[in-house]
């Protein structure tokens, strides 16, 4: 996993000195979840890492910790406000605590709110999220709860005021709105299912996004996924006809699951039909 990964579940609650300078200052709780919430943390290449000890640790020490499990990180800023060293600990019952308390404010996302838009400029607006989207994602964090929800208030505002681009002539921006909604809630995947199967039928959406956003929606009801494209726990979520599934997702243009799956790390050795 990436250092970032762990931004969401290290938790600043004991009052530990360690072996930091004593010109530092740890980091207080409630700046620790604020910062969790907006995913506001330094590269770890641009602080010092220590353990519990006080031995400088590198980012892959760090990592192969953090594997193991039970472990949290206290933060420490210099005099100017700025973190400089973190401090890797076991966590503590409170640190749980305070982990649940970013996890309530990460899933309670505000109320969607429309706002009016110049219709001509929907393009720009929209490759904007794009590149949003793919800035907090392209080292691999999973979401970013305060971008992917000014996205969501794009492509509804967008829907509202001017009406959601159709038409292979609306390709990319299709495939920018498809990114969004399914890096939203379930409720966005339900509203939004057909659009996206009529831009399907026009030849704006390949079939094989439309088959990942069907296997969300699966998860999202807790009911089995059909491709195989879901992944829960570092295992393939729940799958049904496990023994024909390269046959459905061949039929939508997507490599067999084996190969799939190999990317993530997921094992999966079902003989197929």
């Amino acid at each position: 996993m990436k250092y970032y990964q762990f931004h969401l579940l290290m938790i600043v609650f004991m009052i530990y000195s360690c072996n930091s300078a004593p010109e530092l200052t740890k980091m207080s709780d409630k700046e620790y979840v604020k910062r969790a919430v907006k995913n506001d943390f330094p590269s770890p290449d641009s602080i010092i890492i220590r353990d519990i000890v006080g031995n400088i640790m590198t980012t892959e020490e760090m990592i192969d910790m953090y594997n193991q499990g039970g472990l949290t990180t206290d933060f420490y800023k210099n005099k100017k406000g700025k973190i400089v060293e973190a401090v890797v600990r076991k966590s503590t019952p409170a640190d749980q605590a305070l982990e649940a308390q970013i996890n309530n404010k990460l899933t309670a996302a505000p109320p969607v709110t429309v706002t009016q838009i110049d219709c001509k400029n929907v393009v720009p607006l929209l490759d904007e999220a794009y590149r949003r989207d793919q800035e907090i994602r392209k080292e691999g964090v999973e979401y970013d709860a305060m971008a992917d929800h000014k996205n969501l208030e794009l492509v509804i505002s967008i829907d509202q005021v001017c009406g959601l681009p159709k038409g292979i002539e609306n390709e990319k921006q299709i495939n920018i709105i498809w990114l969004i909604i399914q890096h939203s809630k379930a409720e966005y995947r339900k509203r939004y299912i057909n659009y996206f199967e009529e831009a399907k039928e026009a030849g704006a959406l390949d079939a094989g996004s439309v088959a990942l956003m069907r296997d969300r929606m699966a998860l999202d009801d807790g009911k089995p996924q059909i491709y195989g494209s879901q992944i829960l726990g570092g295992k393939l979520y729940n799958l049904r006809d496990a023994s024909t599934v390269d046959q459905r997702r061949a039929a939508v243009g997507l490599e067999p699951l084996g190969d799939y799956l190999e990317r993530f790390g997921v094992s999966f050795d079902v003989e197929q039909k």
